[in-house]
């Protein structure tokens, strides 16, 4: 079996969907079963995978979130996917003044 590793992002995502699961009192299965009723097969067991992406250095038993599903979670949990993108760091840096800086490209 490969190595899935996470970088901040997909950590970022990972722990946001279990906030927000939790925030809107889905167990694993309603969120399953919300989500299928969206038209994306996701079982509790690959949730879980996808919520263990959230703590550094798991590298086993996770599940990688694709465009599909995060699509599928954004509208079953009621946000737009950039929030679900986004880490709870940078919500508390623009909540402090902080800004989202760009990447300019030159080329």
């Amino acid at each position: 079996m490969s190595r899935i590793e996470f970088g901040r992002t997909g950590r970022a995502v990972a722990a946001n969907v279990r906030r927000l699961r939790g925030e809107r009192g889905l167990s694993l299965r309603g969120l399953a079963e919300a989500l299928e009723r969206h038209g994306r097969h996701l079982g509790e067991d690959a949730l879980g995978k996808i919520e263990r992406g959230a703590r550094a250095g798991v590298c086993s038993g996770v599940r990688r979130v694709d465009v599909d599903d995060l699509a599928a979670l954004a509208a079953v949990l009621e946000v737009m996917p950039a929030e679900l993108l986004r880490s709870q760091e940078e919500d508390r840096g623009a909540a402090y003044g902080g800004s989202v800086k760009r990447v300019r490209s030159d080329g």
